[in-house]
């Protein structure tokens, strides 16, 4: 009896394992290959080229431009269609020509521009506009559009009118822009028509920083943002105005920042900001609003 219990249980284990070789044979591909599943996928040997690239790419990362430059330069042979590669090789070389403290290095930079010149023709021709005129500008502070190619300001002008955008390649370009710009802000403004105003202000701020603009205009652009319910770009414009305004000016930015940072965390900088208005205009104490304001703050 005790050798046929044997037996049999041989005979069941037996076919377990027999079923199990018959499932590893025929069944297991259709298995993963239904469910998406591949067994071996994450034991996947990374290349040499790919370990040369993320090694490459952290020393750019660290800023060992020099380094991250010998690692890149010999993708070039084998990946030379990998806009990491490229892009990772251009900032390589820009870093070493404009390295503070040494000698500009103008063959780095001639360099850096060459590769910079091929990913910009990839993003052209694969109709990547909004990633080729930000390329672009970012160029456009160290090189010159007639360094970059005749060619491209070309071809930008055609793919930012495209994405509805405005690229300036000069700066006589920019100047009669941000004065066109201005002028369609105005008549926004004085026609009340506050969200067509608010956008021209998006376009202004992209060529000029705030810290330029004179406290009269970013006030208005304060009050702009306000009745197009744009408080963020409101409370910027404002600080903005309490640093740098006249008292009247001062005053009435002070009391919008109120009604947003009272009883709030930011209320201790609109106690130091409160503070540093008092020092720097003698005439505040004129605003009841800024004087009330004073007596909430403790200030």
């Amino acid at each position: 009896m005790e050798n046929d219990f044997e037996l049999l249980a041989c005979c069941v284990y037996g076919g377990f394992f027999l079923a199990f070789l018959i499932w590893l044979k025929f069944y297991r591909p259709y298995f993963f290959k239904k469910y998406g599943v591949s067994r071996w996928s994450g034991f996947k040997k990374k290349t040499d080229n790919q370990i040369l690239k993320e090694t490459a790419q952290k020393f750019l990362a660290e800023g060992t431009f020099n380094t991250a430059e010998n690692l890149f330069t010999p993708l070039l042979k084998t990946m030379g269609d990998d806009l990491k590669v490229r892009l990772g090789l251009a900032e390589s070389l820009y870093g070493q020509a404009m390295l503070r403290g040494l000698r500009k290095n103008l063959q780095k930079k001639a360099g850096a521009l060459e590769q910079y010149q091929w990913v910009l023709d990839y993003y052209l021709r694969e109709r990547h506009f909004h990633e080729a005129t930000t390329l672009y500008r970012r160029l456009l502070g160290p090189y010159s559009a007639d360094e970059i190619g005749i060619k491209f300001k070309a071809l930008i002008r055609v793919a930012a009118e495209t994405l509805g955008t405005v690229v300036v390649h000069a700066e006589s370009d920019r100047v009669e822009r941000v004065t066109k710009l201005h002028d369609e802000f105005n008549a926004f403004e004085s026609a009340g028509k506050f969200l067509q105003a608010q956008a021209v202000l998006e376009d202004i701020l992209k060529f000029e920083d705030i810290v330029n603009l004179e406290p009269s205009f970013l006030s208005r652009a304060g009050e702009v943002c306000l009745q197009a319910k744009r408080l963020t770009s409101a409370e910027k414009l404002f600080e903005s105005v309490a640093k740098r305004g006249d008292a009247a000016q001062t005053a009435r930015a002070l009391e919008v920042l109120a009604q947003f940072w009272l009883e709030t965390p930011k209320q201790i900088h609109l106690t130091v900001l409160y503070k540093g208005t008092k020092w720097r205009l003698a005439t505040l104490d004129e605003f009841p609003k800024w004087v009330e304001l004073g007596e909430k703050l403790g200030a």
